[in-house]
């Protein structure tokens, strides 16, 4: 796959599973994902609405389970093969940077 379109897929990815827009993107890290043999999970950092003080402890971050497929199933394209292919590149590629997505993913030329 070539690797800028799968930036993109993942970014795309990531707003329609998970939910995400716009600049909630920036905000992402590596230790937000976590992929198991057939479901990816999304743990949110802080809801956007959260500002810290004692109003806001009703806030939940947001917490997601995608399952791809049924355990001993594969199909092809597998979303989980595409996430473990990206975050496989971006640890690989950039050790001292932590982030998921964003400018600094685009210029360690995936």
């Amino acid at each position: 796959m070539e690797q800028l379109s799968l930036l993109n897929s993942v970014y795309c990815f990531n707003g329609k599973i998970f939910g995400l827009r716009g600049s909630e993107h920036r905000n992402l890290n590596l230790k937000n994902f976590e992929l198991v043999p057939n479901l990816s999970k999304f743990e949110e950092n802080l809801c956007k609405t959260f500002r810290g003080g004692l109003c806001d402890l009703k806030y939940v971050p947001k917490s997601i389970e995608d399952i791809c497929h049924d355990i001993g199933q594969k199909h092809d394209p597998c979303l989980l093969e595409v996430y473990r292919l990206y975050i496989g590149l971006v640890e690989c590629k950039a050790k001292e940077i932590d982030s998921f997505i964003c400018g600094q993913v685009k210029k360690i030329s995936l």
